[in-house]
């Protein structure tokens, strides 16, 4: 079979543990500098590995004060009239260091050929001594440098490492793209990923990519294996098993010769018998484990496909319609929180965070908007069965920026995740308009032997298939003279939820709807620096509750609208998770950031807008004098996400606050799988003066997650 033997009863595989791993978790030394080249003599504070530096012991002082050019030239918050700044490129640096220093001790136990350090992000830019030599450095801000210190180690023996990295963006060469983000307003050091070391014999397994099809349920493997050693025949032996259960699906092998100092790529096809497929509602994981014989690597991975589709302008995950509903997580946004701490870094709050949560919320995506996560945040999606747009930490381009670093580093971003089933789609950038990024993207496409496709921001789509992304933020204020109140909101009124303007670019691609709602609250109720002008305008006198109450109830109809009228692909309420603070541009949807606790409000409308059963009552226009008009028609669209047909009754209720009925109407209803269809209702009005509530709800039968409401607000005049 083309020099590859497949045996599924296998009697010569190598032995899997040649590979040792040593993470370096844990606590670290720590200490600041200056001079780069000033390695402390003392060392007098202590931080978490990973972790970010403002949790430091005894703390730093100004620890992540950093204004960045971008920051400093906002419309809004940026500092005016002053003509020095015109010679600034990178930012302003408002403490006083430039460096700090991580250290810690590791011993290694036996010899072994190859050993490599990992730090699989830090920021900003790292440096390492091993035992008081320079081992090497990486400029990568959220993407993996892998170090060898071979000989620099002792084997056996106690070594000494030392971490330096950048106490600031401007520690790095300005060439060097660190992230951008026009909203963030602190820029936290700190290796914030695992670090281990990894000792094994030669051939050393330097990369291994895994590419799923379905159609032919197989995998193709591409490892990429270095010698360090003398010329000779080897062979990679590989072993294929259920994640969870263990058992073994079937092994292989296949030979190869190398050179002393070669690296060869080791391309080949398994068969995946009686493949089990990966989805949100049943994230199945396998494994695969290849060996060299001195080395060997495992990495998980998920039997599915996903795609876009011009012609369509629809998602397909396993060649299946899929309708993805979600949100965002800015991650290093809330990196600036007060009471971000260790919680990304803490298991059962990322598992809360990204498998329960999600789950009551009815979500199967999010973006993870501008900043990379851990890496732990990838595999936990992965058993979660979330669909990740991955984000680059990119929004708006520089002109001094070396092109060759920003495409090394999108090609380690690439190999950082290329392995997870829940990664679906790469996502070049936010909100820029940069042509370069087409050619870039298509450079870097062939890469992905999963042929994983590419989002451009609001640059043009750079493939057929790719989408366009597409941030719609109605205008409540734009009404054309039209009294605005919590009651009657002619955004909506004579509308289909089309592509806005945000996209920038006319396009027929599929529409990815990642950002909507310019009503943000903090989280205590406040307006921020975004949506003051909206709750001054039309609920001055609103409470902080109140004011939550309005914020839930409008989040959720703009869900149901742009979930109705089967315009995007895609609909990711823009945020789950950010940083909160007096200054913050927007908010996210917790009470309680701490422990994960949602605000009820949100929760209540939310949970119901993202429904697989939807249901979106198209009524906004709610001040009503009282018998101008004895009955209401009321369009209600139901919306069917599921892949089988549902029936039942849709009810128009009209209710007064308290809950007691005025009014009811119900007609039977039916969807076919993944449509969309709607039903008019009649249903009279009050007939008194006052302030109500009207709900379309969808009473299905034999469908467990039962009912799914609709709500509006509604006052009759006199």
């Amino acid at each position: 079979m083309k020099n590859v033997l497949w045996i599924l009863v296998f009697f010569s595989l190598h032995s899997f543990g040649q590979r040792s791993v040593h993470s370096l978790n844990g606590q670290w030394d720590i200490e600041e500098s200056i001079k780069s080249d000033a390695v402390p003599r003392k060392f007098n504070h202590k931080v978490s590995v990973p972790g970010l530096v403002n949790q430091s012991q005894p703390s730093f002082a100004n620890v992540d004060k950093f204004t960045t050019i971008d920051v400093i030239r906002h419309p809004i918050v940026g500092i005016k009239d002053n003509p020095s700044l015109d010679t600034i490129k990178v930012g302003i640096v408002a403490q006083n260091r430039n460096f700090f220093w991580y250290r810690r001790s590791f011993e290694l136990k036996e010899n072994k050929e190859v050993v490599v350090l990992k730090i699989n992000k830090a920021q900003f830019g790292t440096q390492v001594w091993i035992n008081g030599k320079k081992a090497g450095e990486h400029f990568g801000c959220f993407t993996a440098g892998y170090l060898d210190i071979t000989r620099f180690v002792k084997q056996p023996g106690k070594n000494e490492i030392i971490i330096r990295i950048g106490a600031h963006p401007k520690a790095l060469p300005e060439w060097v793209p660190f992230g951008t983000d026009l909203e963030k307003r602190k820029w936290t050091p700190g290796i914030y990923d695992d670090v281990s070391v990894i000792a094994c014999n030669n051939p050393y397994i330097e990369t291994l990519q895994i590419a799923p099809d379905i159609n032919a349920s197989q995998i193709k493997v591409q490892t990429k294996v270095i010698n360090y050693k003398e010329a000779g025949k080897f062979s990679l032996d590989y072993k294929v098993k259920e994640w969870k259960s263990g058992k073994e699906v079937v092994t292989g092998t296949k030979s190869f010769e190398m050179v002393k100092n070669e690296s060869v790529t080791v391309t080949h096809v398994i068969s995946v018998p009686a493949q089990h497929l990966w989805s949100p509602d049943d994230p199945f994981l396998y494994e695969l484990s290849a060996s060299t014989g001195g080395d060997d690597f495992a990495s998980r991975f998920g039997m599915r496909e996903f795609h876009y589709d011009t012609k369509t302008k629809l998602a397909y995950l396993n060649n299946k319609i899929i309708f993805l509903r979600g949100s965002n997580i800015c991650l290093h946004r809330f990196f600036e929180d007060s009471l971000c701490r260790d919680n990304p870094w803490n298991e059962k709050w990322v598992r809360r965070l990204l498998l329960d949560i999600p789950k009551e919320m009815n979500w199967n995506s999010f973006r993870f908007c501008i900043g990379p996560a851990p890496d732990k945040w990838f595999e936990i999606a992965d058993e979660a069965g979330l669909l990740i747009q991955n984000e680059f930490f990119l929004w708006t381009q520089k002109d001094y920026w070396r092109v060759e670093e920003l495409e090394n580093q999108l090609s380690e971003w690439m190999r950082d995740h290329w392995n997870h089933p829940s990664v679906v789609i790469w996502d070049m950038q936010n909100e820029t308009k940069w042509d370069k990024l087409e050619e870039i993207i298509n450079k870097h496409r062939p890469m992905d032997l999963s042929n994983r496709q590419w989002e451009n921001g609001w640059s043009k789509p750079a493939g057929e298939n790719d989408p366009s992304e597409d941030h719609n933020y109605l205008s409540y204020t734009d009404t054309g003279g039209a009294k605005i109140s919590p009651w009657r909101m002619p955004a909506y009124t004579h509308r289909n939820a089309s592509r806005s303007n945000n996209s920038f670019n006319p396009t027929v691609h599929a529409s990815v709807l990642n950002e909507y709602a310019w009503l943000w609250l903090h989280r205590d109720g406040k307006p921020t620096i975004l949506s003051d002008d909206f709750y001054n305008a039309v609920v001055p006198d609103y409470s902080n509750q109140e004011r939550m109450d309005l914020y839930g109830y409008l989040i959720a109809g703009e869900t149901e609208y742009f979930r109705a009228f089967r315009n995007y692909a895609a609909v990711h309420f823009f945020t789950f998770l950010t940083a909160d603070f007096s200054t913050a541009f927007t908010s996210d949807l917790f009470q309680d950031v701490q422990n994960l606790k949602l605000n009820p409000v949100y929760l209540k409308y939310m949970k119901e807008a993202f429904k697989p059963l939807g249901v979106y009552l198209h009524f906004w226009m709610g001040e009503i004098k009282v018998n101008s008009a004895p009955a209401g028609r009321f369009p209600v669209i139901v919306i069917n996400d599921e892949y089988r047909k549902l029936k039942g009754e849709i009810e128009i209720r009209i209710e007064k606050p308290d809950g007691s009925m005025i009014s009811s109407r119900q007609v039977p209803f039916e969807v076919s799988d993944l449509m969309a269809e709607t039903f008019l209702i009649d249903c009279d009005y009050p007939t008194k003066p006052g302030e109500y509530v009207v709900k379309a709800i969808a009473h299905p039968d034999n469908y467990e997650p039962g009912t799914t409401t609709s709500i509006r607000k509604l006052k009759m005049l006199p």
